[in-house]
């Protein structure tokens, strides 16, 4: 089985994950465990001892420091619930669920982080309760190990990133020294989960008790009974197998040769522990969070510190302006005083100019032989353009063009006009076939007079007594064909 379901991209998926399970912290750098750039740590651990040193050292060895980080509780550290759907927005959760559960867990709501998801059946959720004081130890050891937690979730939610997006799968698994679980899904959604307390390993190898395999069937067939009648006509394709410190194809040989339905291992192509596996799932997109708005580390914007930097930078602010506004308008006022000087000394010269331009008007005669000058040139200007324009080919003449014509004769053309202008040139004919055309235009390239015209549109095409018509100009157009 291939990790497919890990290489989904999200703009929700975290780079890095946290998981603090039974038997100590996994750390996952990356979602994708095939990847080669997929880093993960683990250090030994237990609930009661202090989680600083161990997650601190599985930190830096996974390289996650200074990230953001989903946390993942295991098993036994908190508690899931089945409720009926709460008459309030899907947002108002986290802040009404604790009221719904408080007798329940026998605690005050303001010690609990709950929240939930949609159980398959409409009117229920599956409801997830953790306890702020255990929540508060953990998030310690993470700002001291230097990350940041943007969410948390649990284990069996994340579960369902390891199984098939389609259909519904069983999930028997084994996290260190763990119980054995069996954990179905349907559609990656968590169905129900039971603890195979009676299943004791080792389930694989030479030592192996028959007895306890086929506990273990009669287990899981009951389990694979209860979910086709939770999911009422989509019963489980698979179970996938996943056990630590056991050789999970033997089992799942086992499991197929007893149940009837196929067992496979559980990515076991990557060698990878469970704990590695859970951590890595965290960092999939999770509609669970259990992270209350009220233990999210905030900033105080309006502390007195803050307050007086503001006041001093916006003083600093207004001092450098005005200097500047001020220094602008010493060298604008000194810019006007040169213009004005200028402007005087212009005005002086514009006066003598005119005075001089006065004397030396020029005499009525004068301007008459000028305008007669004038018009000589204008005239003679007409004529060389005249002269300059003059259509140099009808001096050579074309009978180059139709000696290039007469050597590239093909029976299949039939020209009716030639008409040239210049260096424009148009021939319009008929033709049997309009592929000859095409064929015809290619031997100009060996005729010098038909070469260097340079033709450039091609029009083919039925006139209205259905012959073929052609027509090749020499002017810019876009070539097209119709019929």
């Amino acid at each position: 089985m291939g990790l497919k379901l890990f290489s989904r991209e999200s703009s929700k998926t975290s780079k890095a994950s946290i998981a603090i399970l039974a038997d100590g912290v996994y750390v996952a750098n990356g979602h994708t465990p095939e990847s080669s750039a997929f880093r993960w740590a683990f250090r030994a651990a237990t609930w009661s001892s202090p989680l600083d040193t161990p997650l601190k050292e599985a930190v830096k060895e996974a390289g996650i420091e200074g990230l953001s980080v989903q946390l993942v509780f295991g098993q036994g550290q908190y508690q899931s619930l089945q409720l009926d759907m709460p008459e309030v927005p899907r947002e108002e959760w986290p802040t009404a669920l604790p009221f719904l559960v408080k007798d329940l867990v026998n605690d005050s709501p303001t010690n609990l982080a709950v929240d939930g998801t949609k159980h398959l059946q409409s009117n229920k959720i599956q409801a997830y309760i953790v306890r702020k004081e255990r929540l508060r130890q953990i998030l310690a050891a993470c700002e001291s190990a230097n990350v940041t937690v943007a969410g948390v979730t649990v284990e069996e939610h994340v579960l369902g990133h390891l199984v098939a997006k389609e259909g519904s799968e069983m999930l028997f698994y084994r996290q260190g020294e763990a119980p054995f679980i069996a954990a179905a899904f349907h559609q990656q959604t968590h169905c129900f989960q039971r603890q195979l307390r009676s299943i004791q390993p080792p389930l694989s190898g030479d030592n192996v008790n028959a007895l306890v395999l086929e506990s273990l069937a009669l287990e899981m067939q009951r389990s694979l009974d209860y979910l086709s009648a939770q999911l009422k006509g989509s019963p489980a394709r698979q179970v996938s197998i996943c056990c630590d410190r056991e050789q999970d194809q033997q089992i799942a040989e086992q499991l197929e040769q007893r149940l009837g339905i196929k067992a496979v291992p559980l990515f076991a192509d990557l060698g990878l522990p469970m704990g590695a596996l859970i951590a890595a799932a965290g960092c999939m997109p999770s509609q669970l969070d259990l992270y209350p708005e009220d233990m999210r580390p905030r900033r105080e914007w309006l502390s007195l510190n803050t307050m007086v930097g503001c006041w001093l930078l916006c003083s600093v602010g207004l001092i450098a302006g005005w200097a500047w506004l001020q220094q602008v308008q010493q060298d604008e006022t000194a810019q006007l005083s040169q213009l004005e000087i200028q402007r005087s000394q212009l005005q002086t010269q514009i006066t003598d100019l005119s005075e001089l331009l006065a004397s030396r008007e020029p005499s009525e005669f004068k301007q008459r032989y000028a305008a007669r000058l004038e018009q000589n040139i204008a005239d003679t200007e007409l004529s060389m353009n005249a002269l300059v324009t003059h259509d140099k080919s009808l001096a050579v003449g074309y009978a180059g063009v139709m000696a290039d014509l007469a050597q590239i004769y093909r029976p299949e053309i039939s020209i009716q006009r030639i008409a040239i202008k210049g260096e424009q040139m148009d021939i319009s004919g008929y033709t049997a076939n309009a592929e000859d055309v095409p064929i015809w235009v290619q031997d100009f390239a060996g005729q010098p007079h038909l070469y260097e015209r340079g033709f450039r549109q091609l029009n083919i095409q039925r006139d209205e007594d259905d012959r073929l018509a052609f027509s090749l100009q020499t002017h810019n157009a876009q070539h097209s064909v119709s019929r």
